[in-house]
C-alpha cells in the first residue's frame, strides 16, 4: 500500500503525508492510522469504541474518548480548510465520526 486516494484526500504510506485538495501535511504514526481507518471507512459512522479498538489496540470498553477526540481535532487542524467547520471529517453527535467521501461546502 503506496497510498489511499478518496476523493480530494491522498495519504501516502512511504512518506505520511497527506494531501488534502493541495494542503499537505506530514502526520504522526498515529494520526496516519487514524486517517488511514477513517478513510478505509469511508461513509461509515465510527464509534470512539471501535477507534480506541482499531487504531489504538485498546480492548473493549477501555480507553478514553478524549484521546479520540485530541486526535480529531489535530487531524482537523492538519487536513480541513476551517477546522471549526470540518468537511472530511465530521462529528455525528453522540455516535462517532464519519469521512465524508465526497466533502461538501459548509454553509453558513
Amino acid at each position: 500500500m503506496a497510498s489511499i486516494e478518496m476523493g480530494s484526500l491522498s495519504l501516502d504510506a512511504r512518506t505520511f503525508q497527506v494531501n488534502a485538495g493541495g494542503k499537505i501535511a506530514l502526520l504522526t504514526p498515529v494520526e496516519f492510522e487514524l486517517l488511514r481507518f477513517l478513510m478505509a471507512h469511508a461513509g461509515e459512522v465510527i464509534s470512539n469504541d471501535r477507534l480506541l479498538q482499531e487504531v489504538w489496540g485498546y480492548p473493549p470498553g477501555v480507553g478514553s474518548p478524549g484521546l479520540v477526540r485530541m486526535y480529531i481535532r489535530k487531524l482537523r487542524l492538519k487536513i480541513e480548510p476551517s477546522p471549526s467547520s470540518p468537511i472530511y471529517i465530521k462529528t455525528v453527535r453522540g455516535r462517532g465520526y464519519i469521512l465524508s467521501p465526497k466533502p461538501t461546502k459548509h454553509r453558513r
